[in-house]
């Protein structure tokens, strides 16, 4: 009976449905009555995954015609162990594939194939234009074939809010709360030329040794411009292992940053040391309206090199500005450099807003002090909620030998109340 009921569901919500079953649920599925299947459907469909493939775009392009589609509030972008470099991969598309994965000939698709040139330019090659009509900014975004293509599948997800990009050398450990683990594969060495491997994939396993790795910035701006474009603009960004290799590397399509403009929360790991900050810098420039911000520097980046004094990306080097993000509320920073006088300035602009504030591994500049730095702060920060210090914040302290204190030592929780203004905290320190 609960079978014959639950069949009154239409066909292809059925087949949704056992594609993000596992294979021992499956059977369970069915004996699931037509209203609580009915009532699940919402939960079941709001985040959706997909890879750099054709058959993982088709997939997610057939379910975008459906009226599930507008369950669809998260999209998680997997290139872990992809086969191509996503760039190369969809900017290649021809006209058959474009015609497959969509499944229908469009009256705007393109009709002619477009290369990426090799090497690549110094300038970037796809461009936007912004037009202002009527106080209206519009983006021309017909030169990229993957923006095209992705504004053409989230169009059908009008309720599309957050993106999670999953480049390479990322665990997929990331679904769990231990979300930054990393792995790092070694292997015999590759005799096959990297440029073979972009167009036709790795040979030896499919991709599966993540001989190809994304440094995650095509995947973010095309992504987030596509989204702008199909009307659903995001407000939920997370990007893990971005890289900015060059100062000429930092836009593959211009005019991305207008995508991010409706971006509140803001969750970026970037695997470099001091290199085209300049670039993390425009992203924060695009955003204005970030509540929640998460900035990490990837660990693997950090304890791979030989030489620990080398310095870190600065935090003033990466902000705009004192002031920048006037409604921020959630703070969390990883493994950053910062000055005593940038930090203080930061954090007494953001004293009314600012909720929760989670300090990991920060180091000061040469002349800081955290003791001086955390009494000038007591009592100041009056919306703060929450404090996670964890790392080697007593002056003096080596910062590799592992000798300082962590988030559960009382010097963690004297400067923890210290900052919430607790009495009990300053009288104990």
């Amino acid at each position: 009976m609960l079978v014959g009921s639950i069949m009154h569901l239409p066909p292809e919500l059925h087949d949704e449905i056992l594609l993000h079953l596992d294979r021992q649920d499956i059977a369970s599925y069915r004996l699931v009555c037509r209203n609580f299947a009915i009532a699940g459907t919402a939960p079941l469909f709001s985040r959706l995954h997909f890879r750099t493939s054709v058959e993982s775009l088709h997939r997610l392009s057939q379910f975008s015609k459906l009226k599930s589609g507008r369950h669809v509030k998260h999209l998680l972008w997997n290139t872990t162990g992809s086969e191509f470099e996503a760039r190369a991969f969809l900017e290649g598309f021809r006209m058959r594939e474009m015609k497959y994965i969509l499944g229908r000939a469009s009256p705007s698709l393109p009709t002619r194939t477009v290369t990426l040139p090799e090497p690549c330019p110094p300038s970037p090659p796809y461009s936007s234009s912004e037009i202002e009509e009527d106080g209206k900014v519009e983006l021309q975004l017909s030169c990229s074939l993957g923006v095209f293509l992705l504004t053409t599948i989230f169009s059908g997800f009008p309720n599309l809010k957050s993106l999670y990009i999953l480049t390479s050398r990322t665990s997929p450990s990331a679904f769990t709360q231990d979300g930054w683990a990393t792995r790092s594969l070694t292997s015999a060495p590759d005799p096959w030329p990297s440029e073979w491997k972009v167009t036709h994939g790795c040979p030896r396993c499919c991709g599966l040794c993540q001989a190809i790795q994304s440094n995650g910035r095509y995947e973010m701006q095309v992504a987030a411009l596509a989204a702008y474009s199909a009307g659903c603009p995001l407000t939920q960004l997370r990007v893990e292992h971005l890289k900015f290799l060059d100062s000429n590397s930092g836009a593959v399509v211009q005019g991305y940053e207008t995508a991010l403009g409706n971006v509140e929360e803001l969750d970026l790991v970037f695997g470099m040391r001091t290199r085209s900050v300049v670039h993390i810098q425009q992203i924060f420039k695009a955003t204005p309206k970030l509540k929640v911000l998460k900035l990490w520097l990837n660990s693997a980046s950090w304890w791979a090199d030989t030489d620990h004094t080398a310095p870190l990306p600065n935090l003033k080097d990466i902000f705009p500005s004192p002031e920048a993000f006037p409604a921020l509320r959630q703070l969390e920073l990883h493994q950053l450099d910062v000055a005593e006088d940038f930090l203080e300035a930061f954090l007494l602009s953001h004293a009314r807003t600012l909720m929760v504030l989670k300090l990991h591994r920060m180091r000061l500049n040469a002349g800081g002090l955290w003791v001086s730095l955390l009494k000038r702060l007591h009592g100041r920060l009056r919306a703060l909620e929450e404090v996670w210090l964890d790392g080697e914040f007593e002056d003096g302290v080596s910062y590799i030998d592992g000798t300082g204190w962590d988030m559960d030592s009382s010097l963690g929780r004297i400067w923890e109340a210290q900052l919430l203004g607790r009495e009990e905290g300053v009288k104990d320190g």
